[in-house]
């Protein structure tokens, strides 16, 4: 993402927005992907979690958050108040973390053969 944010009025990208939340087990995850460097003011990656009650955020360096509801409600990439010049690179990951501690690398999400049939699917009846 290239750009200039020039108001001082927050800004939010949604990659998963709130009307199709996704379920996940109850347990303890990793949120990382943003560039290093963020903050409040400045940009973030977050994810809205425990039914839409907690924001999980990180700045650059990942964080672990408990999810324990099963639900992640939003996700997206967060440009706070602060105006400036930005060429930023995301890689928005959530990852169990027990499989973070294996390895924080970032693996583009792959759906298996049958949800990207299902997603066919469902094009097709919505274009009849």
């Amino acid at each position: 993402m290239t750009g200039t944010k020039t108001s001082t009025s927050d800004f939010t990208f949604k990659i998963v927005p709130s009307t199709n939340p996704f379920t996940v087990p109850v347990g303890m995850y990793v949120i990382s992907g943003c560039p290093a460097g963020g903050s409040y003011a400045g940009y973030g990656f977050r994810a809205l979690t425990n039914g839409g009650e907690t924001f999980a955020t990180e700045y650059g360096t990942g964080n672990e958050f408990a999810e324990a509801s099963g639900e992640i409600s939003r996700v997206e990439i967060r440009f706070g108040s602060a105006a400036g010049a930005y060429d930023l690179t995301f890689r928005p990951m959530i990852c169990a973390k027990a499989l973070y501690a294996v390895s924080g690398r970032y693996v583009p999400y792959a759906p298996s053969n049958r949800a990207l049939y299902e997603m066919l699917r469902s094009q097709q009846h919505m274009n009849q």
